[in-house]
């Protein structure tokens, strides 16, 4: 009755594993969705090309992006989600207010950014 699994494989194994594999990446996730949001997601991360450092950089990055935090930045190189590669091996705290913004109870699937943005706004209170 899982809705997310993780596969730990070997790298030419993981368009077996994972819908929409894109070659050479070392971590990958694919989601499904349906108009109430994420119904199953599946992280794949490369056992034979990583060392262990890499693969909890991956295990994060890729589990919390399945999340729906699907994109990339490029301003916080301490950050998960930071575009180049990096082996950060925890979220920032800014990393932890984003996943709590984006769970905050007010916050729903297909809401608009203007709309978002004004409930957070409004009510957010800082993770601690």
């Amino acid at each position: 009755g899982a809705n997310a699994g993780i596969w730990f494989v070997k790298l030419d194994e993981m368009k077996s594993v994972v819908d929409g594999y894109v070659e050479g990446n070392w971590g990958f996730f694919w989601t499904n969705y349906d108009s109430e949001g994420i119904t199953k997601a599946t992280v794949a991360i490369a056992t034979d090309v990583t060392r262990q450092e890499e693969r909890n950089h991956l295990i994060f990055e890729e589990l919390i992006q399945s999340m729906g935090l699907m994109q990339d930045q490029y301003a916080y190189e301490d950050s998960i989600f930071y575009g180049r590669w990096t082996t950060v091996q925890q979220p920032s705290e800014m990393d932890r207010e984003v996943v709590g913004m984006l769970y905050w109870p007010e916050v729903r699937h297909g809401m608009g950014v203007e709309k978002a943005v004004a409930i957070l706004e409004k009510s957010y209170r800082p993770y601690k």
